[in-house]
């Protein structure tokens, strides 16, 4: 919620006043704020997932491949197979995402310029009270 408050407060700013193209602001916020995502998930993943760079997930990506074709040459167990495919799966959705969302998010920029970062910050918001609520309903449930 605080990466979504401060990208509101950017597309708020940004909607008011609109930034010069000049301007570095813009770039320093978005910097802070992938590195906030990034150290967030980073942490919550136990280190297994970073999401602000794609060169780092490719190469996680090209890791799992080896680890899958070592799996059939070495033979391991039916567990070892499925976490390495669990793994795999994981780093092929997330570049996935980055790349849909990179296509979908210079689209909208283009369209809708002004209202931008509110429109992403929103949807940002929107994720984490979802994802807090089925925490909490999945706590409450170990608890009952």
């Amino acid at each position: 919620m605080l990466e979504a408050g401060l990208l509101a407060l950017m597309g708020l700013v940004n909607a008011i006043r609109g930034f010069d193209q000049a301007s570095f602001f813009p770039a320093l916020i978005l910097a802070f704020l992938m590195g906030l995502q990034n150290a967030t998930v980073t942490r919550i993943s136990g280190s297994v997932v970073r999401t602000t760079h794609i060169t780092g997930m490719m190469t996680d990506l090209g890791i799992e491949i080896a680890d899958l074709l070592d799996s059939w040459r070495y033979n391991v167990s039916n567990e070892h197979r499925y976490s390495i495919k669990q793994r795999l799966w994981l780093h092929l959705q997330i570049i996935s995402s980055f790349v849909v969302g990179g296509v979908i998010g210079a689209f909208v920029y283009h369209d809708r310029p002004t209202y931008f970062f509110l429109i992403t910050a929103s949807l940002l918001a929107g994720s984490a009270i979802l994802g807090s609520i089925t925490n909490a309903t999945a706590w409450f449930s170990r608890k009952n």
